[in-house]
């Protein structure tokens, strides 16, 4: 019961100081605890065939590397739902600002991680649903298709059609795949140009998604 008892409180100390550590720790850090209490008495008389004497002092020793025993039980890294909600947040407005369409690399950009950080944010959002993964040719898009619900058809449109062809169409190109009139496809452009979510590469004369795909000007105003 004392063991139990330091454990209690030095949890809670823990907990009180930690930014790091969830609620859903404390179900680890109890069966943990259970554990200790009842199997390492045992396994030092079975192992030393001493009785636990000042051994009692072995579990508590272990008990004060619990919580961040948990750390590799809870199966990731020391964020708490908070941090990832903002996680998540930033992400969604990073795929808003590229009309829903983002690669490994621009988020590294965007948000200074490393390449694995990234993938793993946006598989996060793959696993639940929010976005879908394209594999075209060795390229991996992610898309958001519910961040551009606020653009219009024609714009949607476009974007999936280079999303499909990430290395670029021509306007002749867009022209003949959408079915718009000139001006209307140029309206469009025009558009979504503005808002930064595709660009004119004047060398190729072909029309490409920012977020697959961003040029250097853009990269120099981001900073």
């Amino acid at each position: 019961m004392f063991i139990i008892l330091l454990t209690s409180i030095w949890i809670q100390v823990v907990y009180e100081s930690s930014k790091w550590i969830p609620d859903r720790w404390f179900i680890y850090i109890a069966f943990i605890n259970l554990v200790e209490v009842i199997l390492l008495p045992r396994l030092v008389y079975l192992f030393t065939g001493m009785q636990t004497g000042w051994f009692i002092l072995i579990p508590w020793f272990f008990t004060l590397l619990t919580p961040f025993i948990v750390y590799v039980f809870a199966g990731g890294g020391l964020i708490t739902e908070t941090q990832m909600g903002k996680v998540d947040a930033e992400i969604l407005a990073i795929a808003r600002k590229y009309g829903g369409i983002l690669t490994q690399s621009v988020v590294v950009w965007e948000t200074k991680v490393a390449l694995e950080e990234a993938k793993k944010r946006l598989e996060r959002f793959c696993k639940y649903g929010e976005a879908y993964k394209r594999n075209i040719g060795s390229l991996i898009v992610y898309d958001f298709p519910s961040t551009r619900t606020y653009l219009s058809r024609t714009d949607n449109q476009i974007i999936e059609l280079l999303r499909d062809n990430p290395y670029g169409m021509s306007r002749a190109q867009l022209l003949q795949a959408t079915g718009l009139s000139i001006e209307s496809l140029d309206e469009a452009l025009k558009r979504l140009e503005t808002k930064g979510i595709i660009y004119y590469d004047v060398e190729s004369e072909i029309y490409k998604l920012m977020g697959i795909a961003p040029t250097t000007k853009n990269k120099g105003a981001a900073k």
